[in-house]
């Protein structure tokens, strides 16, 4: 903090104590706000003095500054966005410290639509006098700016309508979700019929289990001892160690008080 507002260290010491926190909490946030977006985060301190240092000297100087609180949270600490990128701060780049190309387009457009509309207006009145192209000029502009203001207003409430209809679109969609999953879970069980059961309570998911677990240790065993050439004998050892298995399942489920399906 002392990088950062070293430059507006006068306006500091104006500040009563609540005002210094607030700035101090303001300050923070920016600094953090604006390590996020450099590669050398440790940067973002001297950005940011820099940016309180041109401010200031657009000011004229804290002696001109009456309202020191307000100067710096609402012009000093701020970041002024000079077109529609988000890494411009008055014309430079946040992230690079360059010119920032988005307002160099813009800049250009501008004066491409300036000069146009003063070529209309001097093939339009020519022989016109200074004054009268010049009063031409301005009221052509003031007029194109209109129209430009109307079409991005247009604009705007068109996205504006756009992006509701997506979030009812997707509001639309949860619901749907959330009624699936509420249909899912109130099926019954496709086993045993048991109600809210979301397709199979956990009795006949363990049976499901077990019986899977069986043919593949059955599998197994018959892959190890059967003559795989030979279908009967495979048939018979398939049969012979599945009931043996079952009944090893059916003998210990007994033994230890339980169901098949529990002891999964």
């Amino acid at each position: 903090m002392r990088v950062a507002l070293g430059p507006v260290s006068g306006l500091w010491e104006r500040l009563s104590g609540w005002q210094q926190d607030q700035v101090e909490a303001a300050a923070k946030a920016e600094v953090k706000r604006l390590a996020g977006m450099l590669m050398q985060p440790a940067a973002a301190p001297r950005l940011l003095a820099d940016r309180l240092s041109d401010r200031l000297e657009e000011s004229g100087g804290d002696a001109l500054v009456e309202s020191p609180y307000a100067w710096l949270i609402r012009r000093g600490l701020v970041q002024r966005q000079a077109c529609s990128d988000g890494r411009c701060d008055d014309g430079i780049r946040l992230d690079t410290g360059g010119d920032c190309l988005s307002c160099a387009s813009v800049i250009a457009d501008r004066r491409a639509v300036r000069a146009r509309i003063r070529a209309e207006a001097a093939a339009q009145l020519a022989g016109a006098g200074t004054a009268e192209l010049q009063a031409a000029l301005e009221q052509r502009l003031r007029r194109h700016i209109v129209v430009e203001a109307d079409r991005a207003q247009v604009r705007h409430d068109r996205a504006a309508v756009v992006a509701e209809e997506r979030r009812a679109a997707v509001a639309r969609r949860r619901e749907r979700e959330e009624v699936a999953v509420r249909g899912r879970q109130s099926a019954p069980c496709t086993g045993c019929g048991l109600p809210e059961a979301a397709g199979l309570c956990p009795p006949c998911s363990y049976a499901r289990r077990t019986d899977l677990l069986v043919r593949e240790a059955v599998d197994l065993v018959v892959a190890v001892r059967a003559d795989l050439d030979d279908p009967e004998q495979i048939a018979e050892l398939t049969a012979h160690c599945e009931a043996d298995t079952r009944a090893l399942i059916a003998e210990e489920c007994r033994r230890r008080g339980g169901d098949e399906a529990w002891m999964a």
